[in-house]
């Protein structure tokens, strides 16, 4: 019997594409709604929902904090290509002189929290 093509178990993708848009629907879209943290749109009745236990009532987010994160995280694997590290020699290394390597250091870090910021501005 010859071995299969691909990895086992693994669906084909135009299969998948095909399924979504056959349901009208689009997971890239639907994983913007959560990082923006669309209820409304996502067909939620309110922001927030009360839940009731053997403690009382609580105010719960309807779509969390982390699950915000999370789907920002994944959105960005779409936008944004991966980036490889930048082999640094160690020759231009030793070449700076440890105010130029302390000054590269805080520009890193600055591009960074920007970066950071960015990401968790979304509403």
């Amino acid at each position: 019997m010859p071995r299969p093509v691909g990895r086992p178990y693994s669906v084909d993708k135009i299969t998948c594409h095909e399924k979504a848009k056959a349901m009208g629907v689009d997971p890239f879209e639907i994983l913007l709604l959560f990082a923006k943290g669309d209820w409304k749109t996502l067909g939620y009745e309110s922001e927030r929902v009360l839940k009731s236990s053997n403690g009382g009532e609580t105010y719960e987010w309807t779509i969390e904090p982390n699950v915000r994160m999370k789907a920002c995280s994944e959105v960005c694997h779409y936008l944004y290509s991966k980036r490889r590290s930048v082999e640094v020699r160690k020759s231009e290394y030793e070449a700076l002189s440890e105010s130029e390597k302390l000054f590269k250091m805080k520009e890193a870090v600055a591009l960074q929290e920007e970066k950071v910021a960015s990401l968790t501005n979304v509403e």
